[in-house]
């Protein structure tokens, strides 16, 4: 049985799994192609013949090739863990699953919004770590402890019905994707509470290794005038109205439909009540100390655009709501306000997205960007892997010990065994009952980091990709010229975007991004780089005629090596795009030297009309650096 049976229908190739550099990177492809079968087919569209796709495709051809998508995004990121690549998992579940109503687009300024704070504004706090890429990782976590759990499955199949194994994978991605990937856009929340109590250690000398005496004394920022912020639309009501507790203040408000989901979900269990929780949560804003709770944010952010997204009357869905409790618990919230004395939260207690984001996120901990001023000297684990099967759960964490010797940080030490359970399990064991998933083992091992590859000179907001992309794009099918596109400006880009764009297939949207990204290497190629800063190196206004054939070159290659990967071909005999796209193969998949002038062109205007449209964002150059690349 192939892993996608409608791409293998039609007679299209079926590209083998990449070689994966992690047990967790197989583990996830694994879940994708084998657990995932028919993921978000129509069963009302079992056979073929339809042309729902883009390019007149069938429907369920489509959706085949965009889990194969989400699996090479996925294979990308575990490669190079870089935020770029994180990007693309992004893209796909949003596109995918819609969670919003629309696509990447409509999700866009949750995502860009937390990676703008935390590149720009976290250096100047004392600890601080990425969240982004962070994010995607739990996401991948949760995948593999899914693929290798039992008791997981058992207790997510009981909670959430949905017949063959097959659909309960699918509903697991979407409402896992959902709580992962979102689980921390309410960040920015607590990035400026933190930055007042960071000034106040600099101002009064307080080092780092003080910096826990500063909690109790320095000014904070808190959040008031909260009421617009937590209230439910007038048109919503309806949407959530079966899910509230009562009518009238605060009850109608999404800390009351917060509240009162909790209450039902855990109250019983931990001794609190409805009044309890809506308390504590009315208070956490303007009362939190040391630490704002991000998780309370990112849980109303999410509940207000979910909540929006509703149709007239349309119910908000119960496991929906679940996910926002699971990002709700996910910090503070429950160990150190609802759980009490209780007993660590287990798989029994009927939650296992909480449960599931709580494992994940304690467990991730590894190759995080260090933002803080104390966060980028401390030592810290750069890679991880796992195995879980047979009820037994094996980690392991990486430290790099090409300088000082790892094995004095108090993260190792954290992390080696002896006759008890490690502290790094220990810890996490006072919240969670890890027993649930089987018996724990962690092992910290020391090796060479290898150097990463694919860093380039360029240097600017990952997220112009998209804007790139969509205007690369708008000049493939408007047919508008470099100089037309680039006097229009960011409107133009907009209007492009709405008119070209969205009606791509994801497919196509991933490969105009990156032929963005690859735009940064094949500048390194040329002894080039662009910036916003301001750096003394010439600027590049056009390419020569021979710079020109090296980016048509690189350009090519990048294309062909994307499209290989997707399973396309060399072949010819198609009549139109549908055949293209059903057979999957394209007459350009040859050696460079076999194209035509018209196809190196397609390839070099591209490269010659960033030139133009990098201006328009942020102020953006091409420089020179005098030398040709590497």
């Amino acid at each position: 049985m192939s892993d996608y049976t409608a791409l293998a229908a039609f007679g299209a190739a079926v590209p083998p799994p990449l070689p994966h550099s992690s047990r967790l990177e197989e583990a996830c492809v694994a879940f994708l192609r084998q657990d995932c079968r028919e993921l978000l087919f129509r069963d009302d569209l079992g056979e073929l013949a339809d042309s729902l796709g883009h390019d007149g495709v069938p429907y369920n051809f489509e959706r085949d090739t965009d889990r194969l998508c989400l699996e090479r995004s996925i294979h990308r990121f575990c490669q190079s863990a870089s935020r770029e690549n994180a990007f693309d998992v992004y893209v796909c579940y949003c596109e995918m699953f819609r969670p919003f109503g629309t696509g990447y687009q409509a999700t866009r300024v949750l995502l860009e919004t937390l990676s703008e704070h935390e590149g720009n504004s976290s250096s100047l706090l004392m600890k601080h770590r990425d969240h982004y890429a962070h994010s995607v990782y739990v996401f991948l976590l949760g995948l593999a402890l899914y693929r290798g759990s039992a008791p997981l499955r058992r207790a997510f199949g009981e909670k959430y019905p949905a017949g063959s194994p097959a659909r309960r994978a699918e509903r697991f991605l979407r409402l896992w994707g959902l709580t992962a990937l979102f689980h921390d856009i309410g960040y920015p929340f607590e990035l400026a509470h933190q930055q007042i109590k960071t000034y106040v250690c600099q101002l009064w000398g307080i080092y780092p290794e003080h910096i826990n005496a500063v909690q109790y004394y320095a000014p904070f920022v808190s959040y008031r005038r909260m009421e617009d912020f937590t209230a439910i639309p007038p048109e919503k009501k309806l949407c959530v109205g079966r899910l509230l507790r009562g009518f009238g203040g605060e009850n109608e408000s999404l800390n009351g439909l917060l509240a009162s989901a909790l209450a039902g979900q855990l109250g019983e269990a931990y001794g609190f009540t409805y009044p309890q929780a809506l308390e504590q949560l009315t208070a956490r804003p303007a009362d939190s100390m040391p630490y704002m709770d991000h998780a309370y944010f990112s849980a109303l952010v999410m509940a207000r655009r979910l909540i929006a997204a509703l149709g007239p009357n349309q119910p908000l869905g119960d496991d929906v709501l679940d996910a926002l409790c699971a990002i709700l618990l996910h910090n503070s919230l429950f160990r150190f306000g609802l759980k009490g004395k209780g007993a660590p939260l287990s798989l029994d207690h009927g939650q296992p997205l909480a449960y599931l984001l709580m494992v994940c996120d304690e467990l991730q901990c590894w190759d995080r960007v260090a933002y803080g001023q104390n966060s980028r000297t401390q030592v810290a684990p750069f890679g991880f892997d796992l195995t879980v099967e047979d009820g037994q759960v094996d980690l392991r964490y990486f430290f790099d010990c090409a300088g000082e010797d790892p094995r004095a940080s108090s993260a190792w030490k954290s992390m080696e065994p002896g006759p008890a359970p490690c502290s790094f399990l220990a810890a996490m064991s006072k919240f969670l009952d890890l027993s649930c998933l089987g018996v724990f083992s962690l092992t910290p091992e020391a090796m060479v980091k290898e150097k990463k590859t694919g860093t380039y000179l360029s240097d600017t907001k990952f997220l112009n990709l998209y804007d790139f992309a969509l205007a690369l794009n708008a000049r493939y099918d408007a047919g508008l010229g470099a100089d037309e596109m680039a006097a229009g400006g960011l409107s133009t880009l907009q209007t492009a975007m709405a008119q070209s764009f969205d009606q791509l297939s994801l497919e196509f949207k991933l490969s105009n991004i990156a032929q963005a990204k690859g735009f940064a290497r094949h500048l390194e190629a040329l002894g080039c780089f662009y910036t916003d800063r301001a750096v003394d190196y010439p600027v590049l206004t056009d390419f020569t005629d021979r710079e020109l054939e090296v980016l048509s070159r690189l350009e090519h290659q990048r294309w062909q090596r994307e499209k290989e990967e997707m399973g396309w071909q060399y072949g010819t005999g198609y009549q139109n795009r549908r055949e293209r796209a059903l057979t999957r193969r394209h007459k350009d998949m040859v050696d460079f030297s076999r194209l035509t002038p018209e196809d190196i062109a397609k390839d070099a205007q591209p490269m010659r009309y960033m030139i133009r449209l990098l201006s328009l964002f942020d102020g953006l150059r091409i420089y020179r650096t005098g030398h040709e690349g590497r």
